[in-house]
């Protein structure tokens, strides 16, 4: 939801439970993302499952489907996150019920994806990138540290 600073309602973007937005800061504005799980999939012919990034109004700049299609699962899997992260170049890192880490760049496109677990119904897990550009994801149980010019998985212990 969008509020003027004297508190009086803007707007809202249609979707948000169990999510915690990232902002990304850049050129004076900022960006919101977040997932777009579509639960409510007997209401939409083609629902998908999205990670979305809105404008500093709630206007959307653009969604990435997940591209993990399967007989149980026609839609995609669900993103499996509770707040994506964000690098300072506006890369987006997701991680989604399939097991796969995601890296999406502006304009909603694949940079790169890393497999850290197979298909589990994942928990709803945050991420987070620390100073030297690692990210840290969690799935089935385990922590993982990836980073570098390629998604790389990395011993956390």
């Amino acid at each position: 939801m969008h509020f003027k600073a004297d508190g009086s309602y803007i707007g809202a973007y249609p979707f948000g439970w169990d999510t915690t937005p990232a902002v990304w800061q850049h050129n004076g504005t900022f960006s919101i993302v977040t997932k777009h799980n579509n639960y409510f999939r007997a209401l939409r012919p083609d629902p998908g499952e999205f990670i979305v990034q809105l404008d500093s109004n709630l206007n959307k700049e653009w969604e990435y489907r997940n591209p993990t299609i399967t007989k149980d699962e026609p839609w995609g899997f669900e993103w499996c996150v509770n707040a994506p992260a964000i690098d300072e170049n506006g890369t987006v890192y997701a991680n989604a019920e399939d097991g796969i880490l995601y890296a999406i760049g502006q304009g909603g496109v694949l940079r790169d994806r890393m497999e850290l677990a197979g298909p589990l119904g994942a928990a709803y897990t945050p991420l987070a990138i620390d100073a030297q550009g690692r990210v840290y994801a969690q799935t089935g149980g385990h922590l993982f540290a990836v980073g570098g010019t390629r998604l790389r998985r990395r011993a956390v212990r």
